[in-house]
């Protein structure tokens, strides 16, 4: 039996929405079940799992849909129940952690914290950064729909008072040793970075430990500081900060391409302001001139090793995983990348679109989202992109949406398919379990690859995922740039 319910003008945020959804699909009675905000990207959801129903459709992004098929109107009513509840607590019974209505009564509490992280709809995050920064708080802000005129405006005004304002759309960080949002269990080390690029920081980052080394911070910029508009006000700010820095030895810029203006802004900045050495990779643009203060780097990889080997000269490097894989002659094969890291995908891209005629993707500007269609033709795919996740978790945290698209394409023959499964904290804890349940009936000619982010500490434990791929036929990298070279041996 289905059954839909609306309430209108009721917004939870998604995480908080996919936590229920999950708990109440542990339930017999209830065979499949959706607690989702009416955005549209939503709403393709609920016609794909056949729970969409003309309540659903009247629905706006503003408003909460339930929708679930259950055994009888008895289990609907109960749902009902759980998830007014679930909705509505403010924390567990047992749960130590404290919760405020505001900046202002958090602070009272807690008024040594120099922290803060604002994730909150785009429209409010504004008025809420300048408030944590007239109260001297360096600030992380993972809201995104921010404008650009509120992004320079408060930058400025946070280096003005010699405060952090990393974002917005800011996801990962790690400062003198704490992980904030995703992030990953690092060795402490001598390398600082300053990122542009949540996954292509985490990618770093996580090398650089599987190589022995270690990170002394990494300070996030929010992806547009290196823009034309922006100009590098945070970016500029984060190597001051490094360059004062007595942990640290050898910094590292990570970015996708910048423009020209700023680019070449940055590399006089650098050679006017900065001593310790500077290697740079930004991602899908190698056109810097190298000089005796800055190195450049090919990929995301070689910035890692590049950086190890500036920092820690005189130390043996572990190895990655570095097995011969058999190559495979997949030339009449379609390439398909899904991933849940956007600088993957852009990495996957850039090395891929010279190599694969009309290779498909969101990351390129005339890409038609309503028109995707993964039965035939070449595609990356970045799910992690705005349109994907509005109303919904980002796919590190809920990869539903990347499982669909994986079950439809794994079905097909003669698909390459590419995947990436990014760990570490505020990540999923367990973000192959339906892809495995999937590979475990697969029976065609399709060859799948993956690569996983992460060191071997982080809470998702790396050798059991990578060990349960590999059981299931999948070939397994440590690194994305591995990945896509794998892709280029085999499709000559």
């Amino acid at each position: 039996m289905k059954f839909t319910v609306v309430k209108k003008g009721l917004y939870y945020d998604s995480v908080k929405l996919m936590l229920v959804t999950n708990k109440l699909l542990e339930m017999d009675s209830i065979k499949n079940i959706a607690v989702v905000m009416g955005t549209d990207l939503n709403k393709d959801t609920l016609i794909r799992n056949h729970l969409y129903s003309e309540e659903a459709e009247n629905a706006t992004k503003n408003d909460l849909i339930i929708a679930m098929d259950t055994d009888s109107l008895e289990s609907f009513e109960s749902a009902l129940k759980i998830i007014d509840s679930e909705l509505n607590s403010r924390s567990n019974d047992n749960s130590e952690e404290e919760v405020y209505l505001s900046l202002n009564s958090a602070i009272k509490d807690y008024n040594q914290s120099n922290f803060c992280i604002i994730s909150v709809p785009g429209e409010y995050a504004a008025e809420e950064t300048e408030n944590a920064l007239d109260k001297n708080l360096n600030v992380m802000l993972f809201s995104d729909n921010v404008s650009v005129e509120d992004e320079i405006r408060l930058k400025k005004y946070a280096v003005s008072k010699n405060l952090l304002l990393m974002g917005p759309d800011c996801g990962t960080a790690h400062i003198s040793g704490v992980p904030f949002c995703f992030s990953n269990h690092l060795r402490k080390g001598v390398i600082g970075l300053v990122a542009a690029s949540g996954t292509g920081c985490q990618e770093v980052m996580t090398i650089v430990d599987k190589l022995g080394g270690g990170i002394s911070n990494a300070i996030g910029t929010g992806g547009r500081d290196l823009s034309e508009k922006v100009g590098g006000i945070m970016t500029k700010y984060a190597f001051q900060l490094l360059e004062g820095d007595s942990d640290t030895k050898v910094i590292g810029l990570i970015s996708k391409p910048p423009s020209e203006q700023v680019k070449l802004e940055l590399m006089t900045f650098i050679e006017d302001n900065l001593t310790k050495p500077v290697i740079i990779h930004f991602v899908g643009n190698d056109e810097l001139i190298e000089t005796q203060k800055i190195e450049l780097a090919t990929s995301l990889e070689e910035e890692a090793h590049l950086l190890v080997k500036k920092a820690y000269p005189s130390l043996a490097t572990k190895s990655l995983h570095s097995e011969l894989k058999e190559k495979q002659k997949l030339l009449h094969y379609d390439v398909v990348g899904l991933f849940t890291g956007g600088t993957l995908a852009y990495e996957t891209l850039y090395k891929l679109k010279d190599k694969i005629e009309n290779l498909q993707s969101n990351l390129k500007k005339d890409f038609h989202y309503k028109s995707l269609n993964l039965d035939s033709g070449n595609i990356i795919l970045d799910l992690g992109d705005d349109f994907y996740t509005r109303g919904r978790a980002h796919p590190m945290i809920d990869p539903t949406l990347r499982n669909e698209m994986f079950q439809s394409v794994i079905s097909k023959d003669n698909k390459l398919i590419l995947l990436d499964f990014v760990l570490g904290y505020g990540s999923n804890r367990e973000p192959h379990k339906k892809i495995k349940e999937l590979l475990a009936t697969k029976s065609n000619n399709s060859v799948v690859l993956a690569t996983i982010c992460g060191t071997y500490k982080d809470p998702q434990n790396y050798e059991k995922i990578r060990t349960d791929l590999e059981n299931l036929g999948v070939l397994v990298f440590d690194s994305n740039a591995s990945m896509v070279d794998y892709v280029l041996s085999s499709i000559k």
